[in-house]
């Protein structure tokens, strides 16, 4: 449901054979007003830029609401000679409303900015996300510090690596109570290692 404007041209080629990277270009802006997006409120949303030639440039991205605020803006190149710069911020202040939309049992609030860089031949995302009360079924922290990584080759997400090194404090796991945690995190072709350390010789490695 939704309220607002756009004004933009847009030109899809061979659309018989499916909407792809390849067939689409666009140039234009889109406003909305209070406007429900499957789930999700939102209170307004901008978002201008241009795309043709799997390149394109968002000149602006904004998106609040109750649940959710997004800002972005920056290149994005999905061809093999350009270099994408695009900078995103996503914070939301309640974690239980994301989890009821995605159906996963989340609590607290979080703060997520990121960069991606790259191109066709390998698309790369950095970030630094911060957390508040952040929980997961019964394993809750007061505070959590993550920095990531991820690369997706050839823009194929099967193959995506993804790394974290992640800090929290005071925290409950599996029952278990500790006051601070560092782990490592890697996630590729579809295996997940992980390995953590708490003071007093506390080791936890999957």
């Amino acid at each position: 449901t939704l309220s607002g404007s756009i004004d933009a041209e847009t030109t899809i080629r061979d659309y018989a054979g499916g909407v792809t990277v390849d067939t689409v270009d666009t140039a234009g802006r889109i406003e909305l007003g209070p406007s429900m997006i499957g789930d999700v409120a939102i209170d307004s949303a901008v978002v201008e830029g241009v795309y043709a030639s799997r390149e394109g440039q968002l000149k602006s991205l904004q998106i609040a609401g109750p649940d959710v605020n997004v800002t972005g803006q920056g290149a994005i190149a999905l061809n093999e000679t350009g270099a994408s710069n695009l900078t995103l911020h996503a914070d939301s202040p309640s974690l239980d409303r994301i989890g009821e939309i995605i159906g996963q049992p989340l609590k607290g609030s979080a703060i997520l900015d990121a960069t991606i860089t790259g191109n066709a031949r390998e698309l790369k995302a950095a970030g630094k996300l911060t957390g508040s009360g952040v929980g997961y079924r019964d394993s809750e922290a007061l505070s959590l510090t993550s920095t990531l990584t991820a690369t997706v080759p050839e823009l194929q997400f099967e193959k995506a690596s993804v790394q974290a090194s992640s800090s929290a404090t005071f925290l409950e796991v599996a029952g278990q109570k500790v006051n601070t945690l560092t782990a490592d995190t890697t996630y590729s072709q579809s295996r997940l290692d992980f390995k953590a350390v708490a003071p007093k010789g506390v080791r936890l490695v999957v």
